[in-house]
């Protein structure tokens, strides 16, 4: 039997992408999709009369979700593990052909900040003995995504990637747990020294320059190895990898052309806002920075991001041109001060369950501070006084947002930077909607209460 396992990243966006001559195309017997992201049963599917189709879809909506489409009846179909707290999100599907099982599985990513890899490994665990003892009964084939590249050539970049989701020691180490249960990787099995990828970051042009992982897998039951022919990665499918991106200029829209619409948004509206107020502030007497730093989106941990120690360097030598010594340099640090700008989530007219009900910023209202019970954001109640009372100074009104503690959340820049320049840090942002998207909106009266602000803030003798 053909069996082919597709992550499609939302069924129903790839079913506007050509899925319909995809699927003739793979002429698979079994074909196991992950992440549909659907709440019901999609119509217009190319399925047949001669084709079975099962579906475990997520209770969150537009999230997860497996399926499995075959020619082949089953004997029986099992949706979940079998443990409530993990069978909410449609991650596995079980199909007994008699001769052995077919597991499909989209394992839970641990996620930015690995905010859920205690979860994960919770999940892991309980994966591992529901194959276990499907194992026991016959010979197991387990198929999907399993978010994690097991060995440093499934991996471009296994050594600033070594703390990353997917690619954590924890992550390994239940894969090698998993294997040692009696398991084998059919591609490492058959191609043991090529480099192939499975997943590339839309950023960056990551696919086109082959920065890839390989986290999508057939892993199978040791005694089907005489069974086994082939087994390969299909790196021509496209599918949801196809991604639109804007080329129009910006514009204004709204009854007054009160809202910014354009791409980029994030976070070019901060640095250039924050950049504007440099220039304009009046000579303080004070040492006045602006840092713009790149990398944010791959973790900053790049010789020009956050997490480098390009600013750390770049005010020790300020600090030694004004004939400091280090001390001096760490009395200079202790009385100054840190805003870090990246834009914050409005509050959606469509989706309010998203924001926390008290702490939700809208577009137009002022400057957003922003608050993370974990401090994943810098802010605290000192700094939050101290940039309120610069706001106030420059008729600037202000809005808090705080992370609900129930989600994990974004991070930004300035938890990042204190860990090597410890200062006292307030996290700001401009609220805006469609963040990351191809076409980003944000309110034009915002953008100028930064302006106001930050030249404010860098005119002032704090």
């Amino acid at each position: 039997m053909k069996y082919v396992s597709w992550n499609v990243n939302g069924l129903r966006a790839v079913m506007r992408k050509g899925f319909d001559q995809i699927y003739r195309s793979l002429d698979a017997d079994v074909l196991c999709l992950q992440e549909t992201k659907l709440s019901d049963y999609p119509e217009g599917t190319p399925l047949g009369d001669n084709i079975f189709h099962y579906w475990n879809n997520a209770e969150r909506k537009g999230y997860s979700g497996t399926a499995i489409l075959t020619r082949r009846q089953p004997q029986s179909v099992t949706m979940g593990i079998g443990t409530p707290e993990h069978d909410r999100e449609g991650r596995v599907i079980t199909a007994d052909f008699g001769s052995h099982y077919l597991v499909n599985v989209y394992t839970p990513n641990s996620q930015e900040g690995l905010a859920r890899l205690d979860y994960r490994m919770q999940w892991e665990q309980a994966f591992a003995d529901y194959v276990c003892d499907l194992d026991a009964v016959k010979p197991v084939i387990i198929c999907g995504d399993l978010n994690v590249a097991h060995c440093e050539i499934d991996i471009r970049n296994p050594k600033t990637n070594r703390h990353s989701a997917g690619f954590t020691d924890e992550e390994r180490s239940a894969m090698d747990r998993l294997l040692k249960c009696g398991f084998t990787d059919t591609f490492r099995q058959l191609h043991p020294d090529e480099v192939r990828y499975s997943w590339w970051s839309y950023r960056f042009q990551a696919r086109a320059k082959n920065i890839g992982w390989r986290i999508d897998y057939f892993l199978i039951s040791q005694r089907l190895l005489p069974q086994l022919r082939s087994a390969d990665i299909l790196n021509d499918i496209l599918g949801s990898d196809l991604f639109l991106y804007c080329r129009g200029e910006g514009t204004l829209l709204g009854e007054n052309e009160e809202y910014i619409l354009s791409p980029k948004l994030d976070d070019l509206e901060c640095a250039c806002g924050c950049l504007e107020g440099f220039l304009a502030a009046k000579e303080s007497g004070n040492i006045a920075v602006c840092c713009i730093f790149d990398n944010e989106e791959v973790g900053s941990s790049t010789k020009q991001g956050a997490g480098s120690t390009f600013l750390r360097d770049t005010l020790r030598r300020i600090a030694l041109c004004l004939g400091k010594d280090e001390q001096e340099l760490q009395m200079m640090l202790a009385r100054s001060f840190l805003v870090s700008a990246d834009n914050a989530h409005a509050q959606h007219p469509n989706h309010g369950e998203y924001a926390d009900p008290d702490n939700c910023p809208y577009m137009n209202e002022g400057v957003v501070i922003k608050f993370n019970a974990i401090q994943r954001y810098a802010t605290d109640g000192r700094s939050c006084a101290v940039f309120r009372a610069v706001c106030e100074n420059a008729g600037v009104p202000t809005q808090v947002m705080s992370n609900r503690s129930d989600l994990p959340g974004g991070s930004t820049l300035g938890s990042i930077s204190d860990t090597l320049v410890p200062v006292s840090t307030v996290d700001i942002g401009l609220p805006q909607l469609a963040m990351h998207s191809s076409w980003e909106t944000a309110g034009v009266q915002d953008y100028e209460f930064l302006i106001r602000a930050m030249t404010e803030y860098f005119g002032s003798a704090l």
